[in-house]
């Protein structure tokens, strides 16, 4: 048993718990302030991508615990296929648009 499963309760799915009563304008809210305090400029790009993955919670976590990263990540992959997949999301969630390789993201 890992640590992830020795703090679930019997009937409670920490994940979907923690993201279930969210509104795509909380979510922003949170994800806003958060990356001010790091001084991470925050993009479009960033909240789309953090919005779907918590809508995929939403879906895929209310009636099982989603412990298994990668089920998520090629949630994502599949998502953004036509920007490019994993590539995308490094590029975006990594904030690497000097690199050669990263698609640009928009300015907003």
């Amino acid at each position: 048993m890992n640590e992830a499963e020795a703090i679930k309760r019997d009937g409670e799915y920490p994940l979907y718990d923690a993201v279930k009563d969210l509104t795509k304008d909380k979510l922003e809210s949170i994800v806003r302030k958060n990356a001010a305090e790091k001084n991470f400029p925050v993009k479009d790009e960033h909240i789309k991508v953090i919005y779907t993955l918590v809508e995929h919670y939403k879906q895929a976590c209310a009636s099982e615990d989603c412990l298994a990263a990668h089920e998520h990540m090629r949630y994502l992959e599949n998502e953004f296929a036509d920007k490019g997949g994993s590539k995308y999301l490094i590029c975006c969630l990594m904030a690497c648009r000097t690199a050669r390789a990263c698609y640009p993201l928009s300015t907003n």
